[in-house]
């Protein structure tokens, strides 16, 4: 399970340059997609080890069930801001 410690502080990192992204006003940037992509990524990588922990520890199951959830939900919020920096990229160049 220490193996986890990595992708959780590589996630708690990008979690914080995301919300001082957003604290600046910067929302919809190709910066915070890319922070978005990591959590999730990290999420995922989370669930793997859990996955192939449960043959030792049967509760592990939940974190799996819990960081797949998680997985699919943010990667759900960065379609929809790439769907919003799009969006504001063209109005960026609108007159």
């Amino acid at each position: 399970f220490y193996i986890c410690t990595v992708p959780a502080v590589v996630a708690l990192y990008g979690l914080w340059q995301l919300l001082y992204n957003i604290h600046k006003g910067m929302i919809f940037e190709k910066r915070n997609l890319w922070l978005l992509g990591l959590l999730s990524w990290c999420c995922m990588a989370v669930a793997v080890v859990t996955l192939l922990a449960c043959y030792h520890f049967k509760p592990f199951w939940l974190v799996f069930v819990a960081m797949v959830f998680m997985f699919l939900i943010l990667r759900v919020v960065r379609i929809c801001m790439v769907a919003g920096t799009e969006l504001k990229d063209e109005n960026r160049l609108t007159i």
